[in-house]
Order: structure tokens, then C-alpha cells, then sequence
């Protein structure tokens, strides 16, 4: 990839059972309140940023004495430790010139020294253009499951090839956690790099704005009309318009 003013994103899928990442979807995957949805740009900009990754295979967590238990097809617990393999990954790093010689395919689940916190790979290599990185998170204003948090990171796939990882941390003990294919487990979102480099000022008071700030502010409530919500999302449509 050349360097480029726009977030180009690559995503392989390792392995047949993997979920393609989709468009984030401005209703939060309907997370949200309807009326959010309807009338809050706010809401629907940050709702729909990126793309919802899936797990690749449907389990279950618990976390039991410190210790993290999975289980998927009706089997018995078992601790996840160092790795849950995902078997049709593993064939296809055997199977590709330049990685049959490696360890293998990284694992679904992983667990580290600390307790309660899971790494899953949802299967995905990710790659994006020279100059910006990929913000993992949970899935953005939508209802949470209160057994577990996704944890925000960003992995720097301008130089990173690698597995497109996850990590969450189980917060109730002794209860079954299930994750479906079938349901966003994550929302990925492009960052530019130069984000980590902005610089904010503060001023305190508005009597050190100028005549200008000022009427920017007052234009800017007056937009809020009371009794006809929307007001900020119809303004924000039409300026985008070419």
C-alpha cells in the first residue's frame, strides 16, 4: 500500500469459518434507543464508524477461582490457558508458503498472568495504508453484556501484519457468558496516527472569546430547536452535501 490521505483497510479471513468484518451499522446494530438513532448525529456517526468483527465460533466463557473455562458443542469445561485452537486456521498456516515452518495459527482464546482478561482472535489479519492504525473496541452505544468488557486498543496494522486481536475482561464470576457468530463482537475503526500527536488548548471563561467565537457559539444553540429534535443532525446532512 502507497501512502494515502484516506484509511485504505485490508482484511484476510484466515480460514473459511471466519466472519467477514461488515459496516458499522448508524443504529448501533439497533443498541440504541430509537429515537437516538432517528434524530442524534452524534450518536449515528460514532455508532457507524468502522466495521463489526465476529468471534469465529460460538463458546462460552466463565471465570471460575481466577481461572478462565470455555467450553463450545455441549462438551465440559476446560481452563483456556495458553490457547484455544481454531482448527481450519491451524490447516491453512500448515498449508501457506512461508508459515508451515511457525508454531501454527495464533489461538481463539488465550489467557494471560492477569486474572479474568481473554485475548480472542476473531481470525482476521489485518492491513491498513502507511500512517494510520485500527482502534479495537466494543461495539459502540450498544446494550452491554454486563458478564463481560470489551477493552479498547489500537494495533498499528500500517507496519503490523498481523492477527487482528481482541481483549475483554470477564467481570462476574461463575456464570456462563455465551459469544455468538452471529452477533458483533467488536467494532474496528480507522485512526489516523497523527491523532496521537493533536494538541489541545483551554480557555476558561467567555469573556476571552472574541465577537466571532462568540457568534459561532450562538449559532451553534440556535440550531437546537425545542420541540423539533434533529436539529444538529439536518444541519451536519447539509453540510456535508458537495
Amino acid at each position: 500500500m502507497t501512502s494515502s490521505a484516506s484509511a485504505d483497510v485490508e482484511f484476510v479471513l484466515v480460514a473459511s469459518s471466519v466472519r467477514a468484518p461488515v459496516p458499522a451499522s448508524p443504529s448501533a446494530d439497533g443498541g440504541v434507543f430509537a429515537r437516538a438513532s432517528q434524530h442524534c448525529e452524534p450518536f449515528r456517526l460514532a455508532s457507524a464508524l468502522g466495521w463489526y468483527t465476529f468471534v469465529p465460533l460460538p463458546f462460552e466463557l466463565m471465570l471460575s477461582d481466577d481461572e478462565v473455562l470455555w467450553r463450545a458443542g455441549g462438551r465440559e469445561w476446560a481452563p483456556v490457558g495458553r490457547g484455544v485452537p481454531l482448527r481450519d486456521a491451524q490447516a491453512a498456516f500448515r498449508s501457506a508458503a512461508h508459515l508451515a515452518d511457525l508454531p501454527g495459527a495464533p489461538p481463539v482464546l488465550a489467557t494471560g498472568p492477569e486474572p479474568g482478561i481473554v485475548q480472542v482472535w476473531t481470525g482476521i489479519v489485518a492491513r491498513s495504508s502507511p500512517d494510520w492504525m485500527l482502534l479495537v473496541r466494543g461495539v459502540a452505544n450498544a446494550r452491554r453484556n454486563r458478564g463481560y468488557q470489551v477493552l479498547d486498543g489500537i494495533i498499528e496494522t500500517d507496519w503490523w501484519r498481523g492477527p487482528l486481536l481482541s481483549n475483554l475482561r470477564l467481570v462476574l464470576t461463575d456464570q456462563p457468558i455465551a459469544f455468538s457468530p452471529n452477533e458483533p463482537f467488536a467494532q474496528v475503526v480507522p485512526v489516523s496516527r497523527s491523532a496521537l500527536d493533536v494538541q489541545a488548548s483551554v480557555t476558561r471563561g467567555l469573556e476571552h472569546l472574541s465577537d466571532e467565537d462568540l457568534a459561532e457559539i450562538r449559532s451553534s444553540l440556535e440550531i437546537r430547536t425545542p420541540g423539533r429534535p434533529g436539529g444538529y443532525r439536518r444541519e451536519a446532512v447539509h453540510r456535508r452535501r458537495p
